[in-house]
C-alpha cells in the first residue's frame, strides 16, 4: 500500500512540473501595420511591423473571397518585414493575415492579425509585333525582322511551311526589349516555301504575351547546288554560324590576306559541317584569306572543321589555313576530322597553303574516322604547300579491320618541315595495320623535304596493304632530307630518291626506279620560308631533273611563264588607260594589278579570261602616274600561277577634260613642226590642260615647245574636230 502511495506521489509531482512549464511559455506579439504594395497581376508584397523580437519567422496566409486558405508563405528572421507573394490569379480579390512564429518551447505563435484585403491587377497584353519580310534567305535559313514592342522581355519567332505546319525547332527565342531581328540557320530545307510570325513575350508579372503576329509574306529558300554567300573577315562570326547551319553550298572569302579567326571557346569541333561545302577565296585576291581559330580545347584532336555526316564533299580552294591555335595553353589543330559516321566523304584541297598544324598526338592534318563499312571516298590535294606540320599528314582510322577503298590523289604539292613529332612522320598513315585496302594512291610531281623520323617503322606511307585492285604509285617526285624509307608496296618511278635516309632498292611486287643520280642534289629557293605569305619553295636547278613527261620533277614543273607586259598603256584618258600583255601558253586567265607612284595597289585585282590580252583600267585619278603588273593564272591541276610580271612603264593619266588620245592619222609632228593634212584651226594643249599654242587657217604650226607630250585638236573647215597625242623631241 505504501508503494502505491509513493508511485502516485511521483506521478503527481511530474504533472505539476509540466503544468509549470506550460504556464511559463510566452505568446508572441501580433505583427502590426499589415499592408500590401507592389501589386501585380500574379501577386503582391505583404508588409508589416514585427511586434516581438523573439519571433523566428512569419507566416503570411492568403485567402480567397470564400475565406478558403490559398497558400501560406513563410519567411524567416525576427526583423523580417516583407514577403513576396506570387502565383495568384490576375484581377482577383484576396485577403491575407500575418502570424509571428515562436520556437514552440518558450515562445508560442502570435494570434493571427486581422485580414487585409488586396486585389491583383489585370495583365496588360503586349502590343502585337508587325513582321517585315524575310531577308538574307539561304539554303537552310533566313533573317526575320519585326517592330520592337515596349515592355517585351523577348520574342518568339515561329516558322511555318506551306501547309501551315510549324517547322521543327520553332519557336526560336531572342532576349531583349529592343530586339527586332533574328538570323535562323539550319532549320529549313532548300527550295522550300515558308512564312514566319513573331510573338512579343511579357514578364508574366504585369505584362502578358502579345497575340501572334500575322504571317509574313511567303519566301522560298535558295536552290541547292551552287548557292554562294560572301564574307569579309569582319563577318567571321556569321560565317561560323552559316557553316554550322548549312546556309550555302559555297562560302567565298573576299578579304585579301584577311584573318578569318573563329573564336570557338572550349569546343573541339569548331565548324561542324552538315552538308557538302566549298570554302574558297574570291578570285583575283592579292593574298590568300587566312583561316585560323581561337579555342581553349586541350586534347589530341581539336580541329578547324568537322563532320559526322555521310556522303559529304568538302572543298578548300585558294586559302591559307593555319593550325596555330591562338589561345594560350590550348592544343594545336588538325584541319579536318571526319567522325565515325562520316562514311563516303571526300576532301579536296586546291591551291592552298597549310602551316602550323601541330596537334598534340600527330594525328593528321586530315583525319577520316568513318571507314567501318568499306566506303568509297577521295582525298584529292593539288597545287598545295604543307609547311611546319607534325606527325601524319593524312590519317585513315578504320575502327574495324575492313577492306576500304578510299582513294588518295596528291599532285603538284610540296611537303616540307615535318619534324616536330619525329616518331610519327608519315604523309599517309592507316591506323589498322591488318586492314586491307583496294583504293589507289597516286603521288605525282610532288616535293618532300625535311620529313624526318626517328622510328625505324615509319615511312612516307604506312600500314596500307593493297587488296585486289589496290595500288600505290609515286611518279616524277623529289625526296630530299627524308629520314625514312618507302613502304614496301610502293612503286616509285622517275623520282629523285637519294634524299632518303635509307635508300629504297626495291619493293614487294613493284619496282623502285631511282631515275636521277644522287649528284647533283636538288637546290631550292626560299628553303627557310622567310616570307610565309609566298611559300616560294621552288627548285632552282631544274635542268637536271627533267622527267619523261617533259616537265621538271617535283612540284616545280608546272609554273606558267611570266607574262610580258608592253612598255606602258594606250588609250589613255583622264580616268584610265588600257593595259596590254603577251599571251602565256596554258594560262587559264590573267590577274591584273594597278599601282600608284608609291607602289601601293590601286583598287582590286582584276581577273580576265585566257583569251583576253588587254584590260581597260577605269576609275583612276586625273594627271596621275600609274603602273601595272600581270600574273598568268594556271588551272592548279596541271599548271600553277606564274610569278608576277615586271612592272610596266609608267602611264600618266590626262588632265580632266582631255580624254581622247586616239591618234588621228592626218596629224603628225616633225622637227617641232605640227602638220595637218588639211587647212583649219590648230590648238595645242599640254597634259595639264593648258592651251600653249593656237593658229587658224593653216595646215602647219612651227613651235619652240619643250620636249614632251602634247595634245593637238584640229578643227577642219567642215567643222569636224580631230585630236591626237604628239611627242615633241
Amino acid at each position: 500500500m505504501r508503494k502505491i502511495t509513493l508511485l502516485l506521489t511521483i506521478v503527481f509531482t511530474a504533472m505539476l512540473a509540466n503544468v509549470s512549464k506550460v504556464s511559463a511559455q510566452t505568446v508572441l506579439g501580433t505583427p502590426t501595420g499589415v499592408n500590401s504594395s507592389l501589386i501585380t497581376a500574379v501577386g503582391f508584397t505583404a508588409n508589416w511591423t514585427p511586434a516581438d523580437a523573439n519571433a523566428i519567422s512569419f507566416d503570411v496566409k492568403v485567402y480567397d473571397v470564400t475565406s478558403t486558405l490559398i497558400k501560406t508563405v513563410n519567411v524567416t528572421g525576427a526583423a523580417t518585414a516583407t514577403a513576396a507573394i506570387t502565383g495568384l490569379t490576375s484581377s482577383t480579390a484576396y485577403t491575407f493575415t500575418l502570424t509571428a512564429k515562436g520556437n514552440g518551447t518558450t515562445f508560442t505563435n502570435s494570434t493571427e492579425s486581422s485580414p487585409v484585403s488586396v486585389s491583383t491587377i489585370a495583365f496588360t497584353t503586349l502590343t502585337t509585333p508587325t513582321v517585315g519580310t524575310a531577308t538574307r534567305i539561304t539554303l537552310t535559313g533566313f533573317t526575320a525582322s519585326w517592330t520592337a514592342v515596349n515592355n517585351a522581355t523577348s520574342y518568339d519567332v515561329n516558322v511555318y511551311d506551306a501547309s501551315n505546319v510549324l517547322v521543327t525547332g520553332s519557336p526560336k527565342n531572342i532576349i531583349g526589349t529592343t530586339s527586332a531581328t533574328l538570323a535562323l540557320t539550319g532549320m529549313l530545307i532548300p527550295n522550300t516555301t515558308y512564312t514566319f510570325t513573331v510573338i512579343a513575350k511579357g514578364d508574366n508579372i504585369i505584362y502578358s504575351n502579345s497575340l501572334e503576329s500575322t504571317k509574313s509574306t511567303s519566301f522560298t529558300t535558295a536552290i541547292a547546288g551552287s548557292f554562294l554567300l560572301q564574307y569579309a573577315d569582319v563577318d567571321v562570326a556569321t560565317l561560323n554560324a552559316d557553316i554550322k547551319g548549312g546556309a550555302a553550298d559555297i562560302y567565298e572569302l573576299t578579304t585579301s590576306g584577311g584573318a578569318y579567326t573563329f573564336n570557338t571557346g572550349s569546343t573541339s569541333n569548331n565548324n561542324t559541317m552538315v552538308r557538302s561545302t566549298n570554302i574558297r577565296a574570291l578570285s583575283g585576291l592579292a593574298r590568300k584569306p587566312i583561316i585560323k581559330v581561337i579555342s581553349t580545347t586541350t586534347g589530341s584532336t581539336p580541329n578547324l572543321f568537322y563532320t559526322n555526316t555521310p556522303n559529304m564533299t568538302i572543298r578548300f580552294d585558294g586559302l591559307e589555313l593555319s593550325g596555330l591555335n591562338t589561345a594560350t595553353s590550348a592544343s594545336q589543330l588538325m584541319l579536318f576530322l571526319g567522325g565515325p559516321l562520316a562514311t563516303n566523304c571526300s576532301v579536296y584541297l586546291n591551291n592552298c597553303v597549310l602551316h602550323e598544324f601541330l596537334n598534340a598526338s600527330g594525328n593528321g592534318i586530315i583525319r577520316l574516322d568513318g571507314l567501318q563499312a568499306a566506303p568509297t571516298g577521295l582525298i584529292n590535294i593539288q597545287g598545295c604547300t604543307f609547311y611546319n606540320f607534325n606527325g601524319r599528314a593524312l590519317y585513315l582510322n578504320p575502327t574495324t579491320t575492313v577492306n576500304t577503298s578510299v582513294n588518295i590523289n596528291l599532285r603538284n604539292n610540296t611537303f616540307y618541315n615535318n619534324s616536330v613529332i619525329s616518331t610519327r612522320a608519315n604523309i599517309i598513315y592507316n591506323v589498322a595495320a591488318v586492314s586491307t585496302w583496294s583504293g589507289t594512291i597516286t603521288i605525282d610531281h610532288c616535293t618532300f623535304n625535311n620529313i624526318v623520323t626517328t622510328s625505324t617503322t615509319e615511312g612516307i606511307i604506312r600500314n596500307l596493304t593493297p587488296a585486289t585492285g589496290g595500288s600505290i604509285s609515286i611518279t616524277n617526285s623529289i625526296f630530299t632530307a627524308v629520314g625514312q624509307t618507302l613502304y614496301s608496296y610502293v612503286s616509285a618511278n622517275n623520282c629523285y630518291l637519294a634524299g632518303f635516309g635509307t635508300l629504297p632498292t626495291g619493293a614487294t611486287g613493284t619496282p623502285v626506279i631511282n631515275t636521277f643520280n644522287a649528284v647533283p642534289a636538288p637546290s631550292y629557293t626560299d628553303i627557310t620560308n622567310a616570307n610565309i605569305a609566298n611559300y616560294n619553295f621552288r627548285l632552282t636547278n631544274t635542268g637536271s631533273f627533267i622527267c619523261p613527261d617533259g616537265f621538271v620533277a617535283g612540284n616545280t614543273y608546272n609554273m606558267l611563264a611570266v607574262p610580258n607586259v608592253s612598255a606602258g598603256g594606250n588609250h589613255v584618258s583622264s580616268t584610265g588607260f588600257t593595259a596590254n600583255w603577251a599571251a602565256v601558253v596554258n594560262a587559264s586567265s590573267y590577274d591584273v594589278r594597278v599601282y600608284n607612284a608609291t607602289s601601293a595597289q590601286v583598287g582590286s585585282t582584276v581577273n580576265v579570261p585566257a583569251g583576253t590580252l588587254s584590260l581597260a583600267i577605269t576609275g583612276l585619278t586625273a594627271n596621275t602616274t600609274y603602273t601595272y603588273t600581270v600574273i598568268a593564272i594556271g588551272d592548279h591541276v596541271t599548271y600553277l600561277d606564274s610569278s608576277v610580271s615586271a612592272t610596266s612603264a609608267p602611264v600618266a593619266t590626262l588632265v580632266t577634260g582631255i580624254n581622247s588620245l586616239e591618234n588621228a592619222t592626218n596629224i603628225f609632228v616633225s622637227n617641232k613642226v605640227i602638220y595637218c593634212s588639211e587647212t583649219g584651226l590648230i590648238q595645242v594643249y599640254n597634259v595639264q590642260g593648258v592651251k600653249v599654242l593656237q593658229a587658224d587657217n593653216t595646215n602647219k604650226l612651227i613651235t619652240t615647245l619643250e620636249s614632251g607630250m602634247y595634245i593637238v585638236y584640229f578643227t577642219g573647215n567642215d567643222g569636224q574636230i580631230k585630236s591626237s597625242k604628239v611627242i615633241i623631241n
